[in-house]
């Protein structure tokens, strides 16, 4: 069985060099060349969110950072040693406050983001340089050591976590596309009024009687309301950093919700209405302004989160789409000097309009088929992440090898 070598990176690179470093405050366009900076680049992935463009003139004039496909972005400040692969949907692109690396042919680049990601992280860690705000500078980069094997098992460690990460996109994809249906069939039944009448044709454009209210035409048996009507807005909790512990019951913050945020526990024991449990709906009312549908163990829910609890169960996932499309008005109507955020009386007191019992039964059962399938395809995520990362420091350290023919 072949051996592995540690061998810095200079050494099994075409070229390391570094993106642009300068003021770009005049630079951006609405629209042009892509151009990457720190915050797009998260560990296995470009995030699109924020992106930033650059007339194709200042591209040429800074041809010394382009990017092209399958060249491998090392972030240099704010999340130091992320890294990620330029897909082949970025033909043209630029940086700024990124390494760029070019592999040679004796480095499979998934290996290398994988290695980076994982193993390199305490190296490139010890390596950090600036007293205020720390970055990964490229001469560090150079000589950062690689423990790799030869290529051919290189590419089969790659080819076992790129198969489990794919599993894993093309989940959340398929949950992006559920929701987005939801969101569509919501817009037919419950904006345009074309839900299916008893006949199973569009309300509206059928004939469907519509009355006057004070917010416009509405169908005949529907109401306007507010959300007390519907809903129980409840408080979470607000917790002292001395009440943080390492173990516990897990506390749901807008960073977890987000995603960006490492998780805290309590040991405190509290009412119900102070946890939520897989199914429930509940609401970011400051920073995000957005509804969520919980898919985690039991937990404890911050103050900055309230459980809307449906005195109609029927109504929970009108009640999310609703608030996902109305979640901006929101926010607007927020206040706050630093951090915007919205009161409990505003939220209860926002008004929606309130379908009859039958069809919201009706509603009900197509949209809980769909989120039942979200609900799974995130089960069938969190074992393949828990899977890849159990797999992953053992194979990034040779502990667990793979045998090539």
């Amino acid at each position: 069985m072949s051996e592995w070598t540690s061998i810095a990176l200079e050494d099994l690179a075409d070229d390391i060099t570094v993106g642009f470093v300068g003021s770009m405050t005049q630079e951006y366009v609405e629209s042009g060349i892509p151009f990457l900076r720190s915050k797009n680049v998260e560990p296995y992935r470009i995030n699109l969110d924020d992106l930033c463009y650059v007339s194709s003139e200042f591209h040429q004039k800074i041809k010394k950072s382009a990017l092209s496909p399958g060249d491998v972005v090392i972030v240099r400040t704010g999340k130091p040693g992320a890294a990620a692969i330029i897909p082949e949907s970025f033909p043209v692109a630029n940086c700024s406050d990124l390494v760029i690396v070019r592999p040679s042919p004796k480095l499979d680049r998934n290996f290398l983001i994988y290695y980076l990601n994982s193993i390199a992280v305490r190296h490139i860690n010890s390596r950090l340089v600036g007293a205020v705000q720390q970055h990964f500078n490229i001469g560090a980069a150079r000589e950062l050591k690689i423990h790799c094997p030869p290529i051919e098992e290189q590419q089969e460690i790659a080819s076992v976590l790129t198969s489990l990460d794919r599993k894993i996109e093309n989940l959340r994809k398929q949950n992006e596309t559920l929701e987005a249906i939801a969101q569509t069939l919501f817009k037919h039944w419950f904006v345009d009024f074309e839900f299916p009448n008893e006949d199973c044709k569009p309300y509206k454009s059928s004939g469907g009687e519509m009355v006057r209210s004070e917010s416009g035409e509405i169908p005949a048996g529907w109401r306007v309301g507010k959300f007390r009507d519907i809903t129980a807005v409840i408080n979470g909790r607000a917790y002292k950093q001395t009440e943080f512990r390492k173990e516990g019951t897990p506390i749901i913050r807008i960073q977890n919700l987000t995603g960006k945020g490492q998780t805290v526990y309590s040991d405190l024991k509290l009412d119900k209405n102070k946890y939520i449990s897989k199914g429930d709906l509940i609401y970011a009312w400051s920073a995000t302004f957005d509804p969520y549908i919980w898919r985690g163990a039991k937990s404890i829910y911050h103050y900055h989160i309230w459980k809307l609890n449906c005195f109609n169960p029927a109504l929970k996932y009108y009640l999310y789409i609703h608030l996902k499309k109305v979640s901006d008005r929101v926010q607007g109507q927020g206040t706050g000097s630093i951090f915007t955020h919205i009161t409990k009386e505003l939220m209860e007191t926002q008004e929606l309009f309130i379908p009859d019992d039958k069809l919201m039964e009706r509603w009900h059962d197509v949209a809980k088929s769909i989120f039942d399938k979200i609900m799974l395809n995130h089960e069938q995520i969190e074992t393949l992440t828990k899977t890849r990362d159990v797999l992953l420091p053992k194979m990034m350290s040779g502990k667990l090898r793979i045998t090539t023919s």
